[in-house]
């Protein structure tokens, strides 16, 4: 292969793969398409969580299925609310993990007994880098928090619990709400024990939420035992990861989890397969015949009978003819 012709090879391959990259991935937070530290590739592509386009598909779900709420910046309707609390009534479980609120939305419309606050969370002396970002020693121990005994949270808020939920999780007592965002405590502000994962039971399901959404992204995976806070997520059932408030999918990756999960849409895949690969076979068949598809080779004429039939045209006899034939 010549020099220039590989160069424009290698070229088209890169701008391939980077149209492809652009539709494929994300850089959203929270998005099941985004590898970077902000996303959840390892909730989904590592751990084989579906996306969630709408909450109309939860009917399919079944009573040890799980619906993720991961970080939403959309509110949610009251026609999605009444799917979810139908969805929990029959035995599914929500889990929401949220630091700004916006989830206060869907919990309303449930009437959930657990509420997320709007002021940061800082801890003294147990944390990570900072004040804000608190290392949880105040564990439950429950389903999801089996073998859970230290988490890291980035930047959380407090919970405030009614009714009949409780805290799976809390700070110690020198944790505050940092009015001024400053990770300092000053001011007004006073040392105090908060709950930063609640629980709280409803039908044959249950509702958890968690006040940070950044518990599960990819690179607070490894802090503390946030990876096996998450291993318990996955641990039953299918596991739903809401896309619909915020977190929207990139084209090629929402083709290619519908491709993943969805049955008509693999058969629809194998048909359109089968097809042009029988087309192909039919197509070197019909240039098998004709040669693979050139024009086949005329033989060559005879010079003899060529100048016979120029012969033919003077004025000879037969004999002649024949005489002349013999000498040739």
């Amino acid at each position: 292969m010549r020099a220039g012709a590989l160069i424009l090879t290698v070229a088209a391959l890169i701008a391939v793969l980077l149209i492809a990259g652009r539709f494929y991935l994300s850089d959203q937070s929270f998005s099941p398409a985004n590898p970077s530290w902000n996303g959840i590739t390892g909730l989904t592509m590592g751990n084989g969580a579906k996306p969630l386009y709408s909450f109309a598909d939860l009917g399919q779900a079944v009573g040890d299925d799980t619906l993720v709420v991961i970080g939403p910046t959309a509110n949610f309707t009251a026609a999605e609310a009444r799917q979810v609390s139908d969805f929990i009534i029959q035995g599914g479980r929500l889990i929401v993990m949220d630091d700004h609120g916006t989830a206060n939305c869907l919990l309303d419309n449930i009437s959930s007994s657990i509420v997320l606050g709007h002021v940061p969370l800082c801890q003294d002396i147990d944390f990570y880098k900072n004040a804000s970002l608190p290392v949880i020693g105040n564990i439950a121990n429950e389903s999801i928090t089996e073998n859970v005994h230290t988490l890291t949270l980035n930047h959380p808020v407090a919970l405030q619990i009614t009714g009949n939920a409780h805290q799976l999780a809390s700070t110690t007592a020198r944790a505050w709400l940092d009015v001024n965002d400053n990770a300092k405590i000053d001011g007004d502000e006073t040392f105090g024990t908060y709950p930063v994962i609640a629980r709280e039971s409803r039908g044959g399901g249950e509702i958890i939420v968690a006040a940070d959404a950044d518990l599960v992204i990819n690179s607070m995976l490894d802090k503390g035992d946030n990876g096996i806070l998450l291993a318990n997520i996955i641990r039953d059932g299918t596991v739903y990861v809401d896309v619909g408030h915020g977190q929207q999918v990139p084209p090629l990756a929402s083709l290619y989890y519908i491709v993943k999960y969805n049955l008509a849409a693999q058969i629809i895949c194998a048909l359109i397969a089968l097809i042009i690969g029988y087309a192909y076979i039919i197509r070197g068949r019909i240039f098998r015949r004709s040669g693979n598809g050139q024009a086949p080779e005329e033989t060559p004429p005879d010079p003899k009978q060529s100048l016979m039939s120029g012969m033919r045209k003077l004025p000879l006899t037969e004999r002649e003819m024949q005489e002349l034939n013999k000498k040739m």
